[in-house]
């Protein structure tokens, strides 16, 4: 009996030291801090624009060229780093060099004057090909530089771009011809384009024919 007690007497014992000894203490693991391939980039600075032809590039230390960019281009720009400037590129971010970058929409010069042999796409950017607006053919078509494949214009105060396919020499002029009767003015050479009047005597400069046609200057193209 003596053995059975002192048994009971320790586990008494035991139990009520545990009843009474404070709960350890865990330390509190640091907030997980974002390593460089996942952190978010949040600082916004603006707006900038290419006035040259730049690389765009997959980082700031890297010479891996997603893709050159035509000037005039209009970036989100999101921070700098040495002598670039991170952008937002759709779904992420890229790099430009700094010193490629302006505050101020470049102004093109007008190079030369052609003609839309076809209706014209034009739209915002060679990389978007959402369509801005279609002008018709046969038209007299400013133009401000080219990149890659497509031409620069300008339309509606803003440069556009078109597939530089599209576009021809304007014919050279013929002379000046005269209406000899009230007549319509097509803006292709078929009867069924839009037409505008065109009353006896009224003075045209001529630049050749097609078919049945005659190509005549007008004041819109």
């Amino acid at each position: 009996m003596k053995k059975w007690t002192t048994h009971v007497a320790g586990l008494a014992a035991t139990l009520m030291l545990s009843s009474v000894l404070p709960t350890p203490a865990f330390a509190e693991s640091p907030p997980a801090q974002p390593t460089a391939e996942t952190q978010i980039v949040t600082e916004t600075t603006g707006a900038a624009y290419l006035k040259e032809d730049a690389a765009l590039l997959q980082t700031a230390d890297s010479t891996t060229v997603i893709q050159q960019l035509p000037a005039g281009t209009t970036l989100k720009t999101l921070g700098t780093d040495g002598d670039f400037t991170r952008v937002s590129w759709q779904e992420g971010t890229a790099y430009v060099a700094t010193n490629a970058l302006t505050q101020t929409a470049p102004v093109f010069q007008k190079q030369a004057t052609l003609m839309s042999k076809s209706p014209l796409s034009l739209v915002a950017s060679p990389f978007d090909s959402t369509v801005v607006t279609i002008l018709p053919a046969y038209q007299r078509i400013d133009t401000y530089g080219t990149f890659d494949t497509f031409t620069r214009l300008k339309w509606n105060e803003q440069y556009v771009y078109v597939s530089t396919t599209q576009l021809e020499q304007l014919p050279k002029l013929v002379g000046t011809r005269y209406a000899k009767r009230a007549t319509s003015l097509f803006v292709e050479p078929k009867t069924t384009s839009a037409k505008s009047a065109v009353t006896q005597n009224q003075a045209f400069e001529t630049f050749g024919t097609i078919g049945t046609f005659t190509r005549v200057a007008t004041k819109t193209g």
